[in-house]
Order: structure tokens, then C-alpha cells, then sequence
């Protein structure tokens, strides 16, 4: 399907690999905000203060951040963009399978390491990706890209979204003193 896609082999192979890079899109960033939904439960079961249960979210940003640049420094022209994204899911999958095991805090911050740097691999690729399978002369380079793109700007909206309705499901009645 990527060899298609790649020779412009038709317009059959794009859907599929759309919706396969808009849906990692999604999964990072599902990813990268999923410890904000489960704040509470994660203070609540390693008996940690909500300070540092934030360290959850500075790891991931701290790899992602580090690991983006260096990761596609090292690994061009050495794998395949399909590759890179293919090992991206699986250290994602990886680090979530992990995080759902895990019995500390100390093995649930590594877990969201390995989680980052998987979604370190994928994030930058597929935009990579996206833009060396789009021709120059369709015009449609970028309409491609944000399509792409969408995943993960859906995945920040539930979010948005769902942290609005958390925060009126959680306000003190009228009168309330504490």
C-alpha cells in the first residue's frame, strides 16, 4: 500500500493511508493528555500529590520534545518512513500496555518515557511522510497534511471538551463554604 501510495499509483491507496495517519495522529495525542482525565485515580492509587502527578505530563513533553529532532536525525535515510511510524505505534502500544501494569509511579513515569518517545517517532514522520507522498504539482500538499493533522487536533478537542463537562460536573453548589 505505501509503494502505491508512493508511485501515485492511483487514488485508491489514499483514503487508507489518511485515515491510518490521521488515527496515530489521534492515538499520540490521546496519549500525551490521557494522565490529565486520570489526575484523581493516579493521586489516589500511588498516594502522590497532584504536584507530582504533573511530572507525568513534563516527562512525556521533556522526551517528545528531546527525542522528535534526534530520533529523525539518527534514523533517516537508515528506515523507512512506514518503518519509523510502524515502531512508533508499537513502542506507543508498548508504553500504554506498561503504563496499565504498572505498580509504582516510578514504572508509570517510565512507561509515559516510553510512550513519548514512540510518539516522538510517529508525530514528525507521518507529517514527513504525508509531504514526500504528495506531489508538488496536485496543489493539494497541505490540504493533505492538515488532514493529517486532524487526529491529532481531535484528540486535543475531546479533551478540551471533556475537561469542560469534568469541571461543571465538579462545582460546589451555591452556599458551599469549602
Amino acid at each position: 500500500m505505501w509503494e502505491m501510495a508512493k508511485s501515485g499509483g492511483g487514488d485508491q491507496g489514499w483514503p487508507w493511508l489518511l485515515w491510518a495517519l490521521s488515527l496515530s495522529m489521534f492515538a499520540v495525542g490521546t496519549t500525551s493528555l490521557v494522565v490529565l482525565g486520570l489526575g484523581q485515580e493516579i493521586t489516589t492509587r500511588f498516594q502522590i500529590s497532584a504536584g507530582a502527578a504533573g511530572w507525568l505530563m513534563i516527562l512525556f513533553a521533556s522526551v517528545f520534545a528531546i527525542a522528535a529532532p534526534l530520533a529523525q536525525w539518527h534514523l533517516h535515510g537508515r528506515w523507512t518512513y512506514p518503518t519509523i511510524v510502524q515502531a512508533g505505534l508499537l513502542l506507543l502500544a508498548g508504553g500504554l500496555f506498561w503504563a496499565s501494569l504498572a505498580n509504582s509511579f516510578v514504572s508509570l513515569l517510565l512507561s509515559r518515557g516510553l510512550a513519548a518517545f514512540g510518539g516522538a517517532l510517529i508525530a514528525p514522520t507521518s507529517a514527513a511522510l504525508v509531504i514526500s507522498l504528495v506531489p508538488d504539482d496536485r496543489g493539494s500538499r497541505g490540504a493533505i497534511h492538515y488532514l493529517c493533522r486532524a487526529g491529532l487536533w481531535y484528540s486535543r478537542r475531546r479533551w478540551q471538551c471533556g475537561c469542560r463537562h469534568w469541571r461543571r460536573s465538579t462545582r460546589r453548589p451555591p452556599g458551599h463554604l469549602t
